[in-house]
């Protein structure tokens, strides 16, 4: 069932992908019926101690009946050039599991020029821009300071509810890890039946 699933959502994504894509702009379409809603229970910033970056804060702000607040701040010790990130998506069934995407990018590459990235990386880069106006380019260096409130806009129109779990890592040519975040997600179904394939 889990298969059947997975293969219904990269067939849908690729589909969605397909046609002509603006890159700031949400990928799907913001006025599609959602039968979900999506949230953001908590993040983690995990293998610290970073040895180019002081981490300042890394917190998650639920609020009542509202999209959660994520909030990243921290100072880069040196400019640091090129910058490689890696994501992995799992599911929860009775532990986390990899579910579709483990996917890696040179975060410099796909900011100056994304129509060189795969789809899925494009997908992800330009929710990102959208999401934080404010994402800087490379050299990263500084201080950097995101605010983010997840936008559904930028997710399909069907996902199967559950528990997720996005491991994100910002990294160096020789692999030194510059941040590294767990995100906890859940997506719920919404009305009294389940039409989110869950």
């Amino acid at each position: 069932m889990l298969f059947h699933k997975s293969v219904f959502l990269l067939y849908l994504l690729q589909r969605t992908l397909a046609g002509q894509f603006e890159y700031t702009r949400p990928v799907f379409s913001p006025d599609a019926i959602r039968n979900y809603t999506l949230r953001i229970e908590r993040n983690l910033c995990v293998d610290q101690p970073y040895k180019y970056f002081e981490l300042l804060t890394c917190s998650n702000r639920l609020m009542r009946n509202q999209p959660s607040e994520t909030y990243f701040a921290g100072r880069f010790l040196a400019p640091q050039e090129p910058v490689f990130v890696r994501y992995k998506v799992y599911y929860r069934f009775r532990t986390y599991q990899p579910f579709l995407m483990d996917e890696w990018f040179n975060y410099c590459e796909v900011f100056d020029n994304a129509g060189n990235v795969s789809h899925v990386n494009r997908l992800w880069v330009g929710s990102l821009r959208t999401s934080i106006p404010n994402l800087p380019g490379c050299p990263l260096q500084g201080l950097l300071n995101v605010t983010y409130v997840i936008n559904e806009a930028q997710f399909p129109p069907f996902m199967p509810a559950g528990e997720y779990r996005m491991d994100m890592k910002f990294y160096t040519a020789q692999n030194e890890t510059l941040f590294a975040v767990q995100t906890f997600l859940s997506v719920r179904a919404k009305g009294p039946v389940d039409l989110t394939m869950g």
